[in-house]
């Protein structure tokens, strides 16, 4: 497991969303809001590109170890998850095929949101 992005402050500092967009295609987007350490309000959003399937899990569907490890911070995961799950294989599909990675991130009071895709733009 690899850390991409890290609340700058406590999760609880969550202002407003989650919001989960679809920008058109293919391409997702998870934009919220939250409290910096000067009190202000900043706002982020991922870009999923390429996505191939995502998730998002609420309180009791929510899954224990990875809500630990994805808690306040995007996370990019390793093959044993969600992409093992699926029985994917880089280049299974050839040569040019995608190269999929996992990435999760969960809020505070959830929800889990995972998405496999080809790349996360912050």
């Amino acid at each position: 497991m690899e850390v991409v992005w890290t609340f700058p402050n406590a999760p609880t500092s969550l202002y407003e969303g989650p919001f989960l967009k679809n920008e058109g295609g293919r391409e997702f987007s998870l934009t919220f809001s939250f409290e910096n350490e000067k009190g202000e309000i900043d706002e982020k959003a991922f870009r999923f590109q390429n996505v191939w399937a995502y998730k998002c899990n609420f309180l009791y569907a929510l899954d224990r170890d990875l809500m630990k490890l994805s808690y306040g911070k995007l996370v990019l995961l390793d093959k044993a998850g969600w992409l093992a799950e699926i029985g994917y294989q880089e280049g299974q599909f050839g040569s040019s095929s995608a190269k999929l990675k996992a990435f999760a991130v969960t809020f505070d009071d959830g929800p889990t949101y995972q998405f496999l895709c080809e790349e996360v733009i912050l």
